[in-house]
């Protein structure tokens, strides 16, 4: 659920009262755009788009509000490939959600928050999605030139500023709030300024919708002049630069979805390898004919149980012996010694390849018969192996540093572990650690304890926690100290070790705490 009343002057219509009346308005006076199991309502005011998810209850039966989202009307056009990642987080309705995109060269990683999302049949990896864009910025600054823009302090990491080219840096996937996943940070040149009100009773200000130029093709921003601080507002123009922490944000209903989900023998089929994927088989209630066969269960309800049933004996199979499934588009292409099967199925069928426990061992495949109407009437399974299939082709990129070995950043360390780290980089006389830095919980705090060893906290920040520790070996290489460190048991707590430093006429104990999640989450420091 993406709601950015703030960023369109809407602010009155987050209040309770108003937030009910604006949703009971566009469920009565807006547009239809049928999901394959949820239905969107969408009513524009200007250029300010609000979208109402509904879908029935799976007890009542009812149909009930499962989420609202904002989205600006334009012209700005992304096409893009979904990531390995995938759908990213699903944090309030089961429809409504962001996917990890890659460009069409298979490059960068791009979260978006999908409008419209159930109209389409598959976010799987490189499917290939085109999309209405837009941005709703959480913080953003003007700069007259790119030298201007890369002087300001947007983001540090591990101490250091970033600079950014123009484009989209993915901030909230390297961080550890899920709440803040779908948060990137968006840099690019202004190619135009408009500026708008919406025309509903409440809305108090106008809101600049400004065109970004990226990589990826130009996208919408829209806030209000309140965003930006009072000495930049001259800069909100054509040529100046613009860094933003935004929400992406990607409305799928256009093309061939441009009336809702599309009920085709493709789609269906392509609806069907997601649900096997992501489990979530409701989404295909919409697409089942009332009358349905799939094995021994008859309509939508049973077909449903089955394959749900089906997923979760596959899930435990995963979890106890390490199988791995794998499914594919694929078309019928040949048969061998079968000549019956010819005439059940035709050549040229598309359908689902399954495959397991390696990716090219297909043990069979899915095909749906339909009905007059478009629905499946029927889900077939053949495990016959005198088929021949053509799996569909995938681009494969090369990216640009497949043929280095990378070594994974190990974030988890048990308590022996952080220490041994810890005391090589005082050793090293430098904390520019990756496995130091990322390994740290957010709220990680250092305390200095005085000799009666009451202790105080001094620092509670991730970002604040590495500066001090880096600027404090730094302090010790301008002095020519090469500190001595070592492990040894901490006097007075039992069976608790940390690292002894001594160089110069600095000594000192540093012991630490570790999260339930084996990462660092406290440092103490007592002073010899």
């Amino acid at each position: 659920m993406g709601v950015f009343f703030k960023n369109f002057g809407m602010d009155i219509f987050a209040q309770e009262q108003y937030f009910a009346f604006l949703t009971k308005c566009v469920c009565e006076e807006g547009k239809i755009f049928p999901g394959y199991a949820c239905t969107y309502f969408y009513k524009n005011f200007g250029r300010a788009e609000t979208i109402v998810t509904v879908a029935p209850d799976a007890e009542s039966e009812q149909n009930e509000v499962l989420g609202f989202n904002t989205h600006i009307m334009g012209n700005c056009f992304w096409k893009l490939r979904v990531s390995t990642m995938g759908i990213g987080s699903k944090k309030h309705d089961p429809y409504s959600y962001s996917v990890i995109f890659n460009d069409m060269d298979g490059h960068g990683l791009i979260p978006i928050n999908i409008i419209h999302a159930d109209v389409i049949p598959s976010f799987l990896k490189d499917d290939v999605v085109r999309m209405q864009v837009c941005a709703f910025p959480l913080l953003i600054h003007y700069f007259q030139d790119d030298s201007k823009c890369d002087d300001s302090n947007m983001e540090t990491v591990m101490g250091k500023k970033l600079v950014l080219s123009e484009g989209v840096f993915p901030i909230g996937l390297f961080g550890e709030d899920e709440a803040n996943k779908d948060v990137s940070i968006l840099k690019g040149k202004v190619a135009a300024v408009e500026e708008y009100k919406v025309p509903v009773e409440g809305s108090e200000e106008n809101f600049f919708c400004v065109t970004v130029d990226t990589p990826y093709g130009p996208i919408d921003i829209a806030h209000t002049a309140d965003f930006v601080i009072p000495e930049e507002r001259s800069l909100i123009r054509k040529g100046s630069i613009v860094e933003t922490y935004c929400v992406i944000s990607g409305d799928v209903a256009l093309d061939d979805y441009q009336s809702g989900a599309v009920y085709d023998e493709e789609n269906e089929l392509r609806l069907l390898r997601s649900c096997i994927e992501h489990g979530d088989f409701e989404r295909m209630t919409g697409a089942l004919s009332e009358n349905a066969i799939y094995k021994n269960a008859v309509g939508p309800a049973q077909i449903i149980h089955t394959l749900k049933g089906i997923n979760a004996q596959i899930d435990r199979e995963v979890r106890e012996k390490g199988l791995r499934y794998y499914s594919y588009m694929g078309t019928l292409a040949k048969i061998e010694n079968d000549p019956d099967g010819v005439q059940k199925y035709p050549l040229g069928r598309r359908c689902v390849v399954l495959a397991t426990p390696e990716t090219d061992n297909y043990n069979g495949f899915l095909l749906i018969n339909r009905d007059i109407e478009g629905k499946i009437k029927e889900i077939e399974t053949c495990t016959n192996k005198n088929y021949r299939f053509r799996l569909d082709k995938i681009p494969v990129s090369k990216m640009p540093y497949d043929d280095i070995d990378f070594k994974p950043i190990q974030l988890e360390r048990e308590e022996s572990e952080w220490l041994d780290l810890i005391s090589e980089c005082f050793s090293n006389l430098s904390f520019d650690s990756s496995e130091f830095y990322f390994g740290m919980e957010p709220e990680a705090e250092i305390y200095l304890v005085d000799d009666d060893g009451k202790s105080e906290c001094i620092l509670k920040d991730k970002e604040q926690v590495f500066k001090y520790m880096a600027n404090k070996v730094e302090m010790m290489r301008r002095k020519d100290v090469k500190p001595r460190s070592e492990i040894v048991e901490a006097p007075g707590m039992d069976e608790k070790h940390g690292v002894m430093v001594s160089g110069g006429e600095e000594k000192f104990l540093l012991t630490i705490d570790i999260s339930e999640q084996k990462r660092l989450i406290r440092m103490k420091i007592a002073y010899r």
